[in-house]
């Protein structure tokens, strides 16, 4: 079986490519659009792709069985760059892997997709909806806020902002729900995705517990040992500061953060053997590390 991953250099993507190796899933590919991070072995194989140049993807997907499309921009000021990755280049990867006769087609894309989210959400929404009409297998994974994986993804970030400060900003009231979900347990479900039988179907990947962003905010803010102090600000305070200084808060961030987002895992729990750890006991677990290492001067 050759599996093509695209956006394998990301956070999800390195740790996937380990895992599969490790499964002993030795014949992969990499879509890169030039150099890549990975260096090519007898299992992993380069190929030269654009997500918006569709002649680069049918020649990269020459023989290919799986792909599992990982590739996506995630913040940008730039609202168009959304549907042109997101939507248009998902949509290029679709129509060449049907014409390559690609017989399962993964795509990794968020819990918050939906058409009031903003444009990162609509744009993933959009990507979802022409995954459904693919004429071969596909599987939808939907996953919550991924920690573990790299240094800029939003729990982590949260984390760092703890760390060095004392005022925390939170915005409302926080009275919203994230459900921190574990890159391993990500990537299990991935792999997983790969030969179940229960394909044409969207499953959540949500953690095993939900937290308001406030409690989440106290409970690392317990894991590191550090007394903070919670400052809360209006949505539109953080629109006026997403405007005059997008570098700081890239404004789509707003309603992606306070869209309802469902939390069933019952499918992926029966079908893809999903069994999220609980970030309670993440953090409990590694409350020393995270002192020493995380919360260091």
């Amino acid at each position: 079986m050759k599996i093509l991953i695209t956006g394998a250099s990301g956070g999800i993507g390195k740790i996937l490519i380990k895992k599969l190796i490790k499964a002993n899933f030795d014949d992969l590919a990499v879509l890169s659009r030039g150099k890549f991070k990975f260096r090519e072995t007898e299992k992993i194989k380069i190929k030269i792709g654009n997500l918006n140049n569709f002649d680069s993807l049918d020649k990269a997907l020459k023989n290919i069985d799986v792909i599992i499309h990982l590739a996506g921009i995630t913040h940008t000021n730039k609202t168009k760059r959304y549907f042109k990755i997101n939507a248009d280049g998902t949509k290029n990867l679709l129509q060449a892997a049907e014409k390559n006769f690609v017989k399962k087609f993964i795509f990794v894309s968020s819990r918050a997709a939906s058409e009031v989210g903003g444009a990162y959400a609509y744009s993933k929404l959009l990507a979802e909806q022409m995954v459904k009409k693919y004429k071969f297998s596909w599987i939808i994974l939907k996953p919550a806020e991924v920690y573990g994986a790299k240094n800029d993804e939003a729990v982590q970030k949260l984390i760092n902002k703890i760390k060095k400060s004392y005022f925390i900003p939170v915005p409302r009231k926080g009275e919203f729900e994230l459900s921190p979900v574990f890159v391993d347990d990500v990537v299990a479900v991935i792999i997983n995705s790969i030969q179940t039988l229960k394909n044409n179907t969207s499953y959540i990947l949500a953690g095993a517990n939900s937290f308001s962003y406030k409690n989440l905010v106290n409970l690392i803010a317990r894991a590191c040992n550090k007394k903070i102090k919670i400052i809360y600000v209006p949505i539109f305070i953080l629109k006026i500061i997403a405007f005059v200084f997008p570098r700081l808060l890239v404004s789509d961030q707003i309603p992606r953060l306070l869209v309802k987002k469902s939390d069933d895992i019952s499918l992926a729990r029966e079908y893809l053997n999903f069994n999220p750890r609980n970030f309670k006991e993440w953090v409990k677990n590694l409350k020393w590390v995270l002192i020493l290492v995380i919360c260091a001067p």
